[in-house]
């Protein structure tokens, strides 16, 4: 419930499949290195953290992947760590206020509840 409204009815298995994948800060000895090597990783959303380092979003073999490929090309690991579980990012979803109410990933005919 958000304001009111149901947001979500469902089951907790279908809810955490809408789970957005994890997001992971990576940082590295060569970071721009690092950024160039994820293009050869397309499962892969790497982009420059506002803090320094990266953030690779993705599933965990793909994180796992990319990780292992920084580390064979010689970019030293310095750092990583999830920047937001699955289920934090999926709560929050949930419960913020969006424009119309209810978030796009999450509109669909609410089944079985009344208003």
């Amino acid at each position: 419930m958000r304001t009111g409204s149901v947001v979500y009815h469902g089951g907790i298995a279908e809810l955490r499949e809408r789970a957005p994948e994890q997001g992971h800060r990576i940082s590295t000895d060569d970071d721009a290195r690092a950024l160039a090597l994820s293009t050869a990783h397309p499962g892969l959303d790497v982009s420059a953290h506002p803090d320094g380092g990266l953030i690779a979003v993705g599933a965990q073999p793909d994180v796992d992947a990319y990780v292992r490929a920084l580390v064979a090309d010689g970019v030293a690991l310095r750092g990583l760590e999830l920047s937001e579980a699955p289920l934090e990012s999926l709560f929050f979803m949930l419960t913020e206020s969006a424009p119309g109410g209810v978030p796009a990933d999450l509109a669909h005919p609410v089944t079985g509840a009344s208003s």
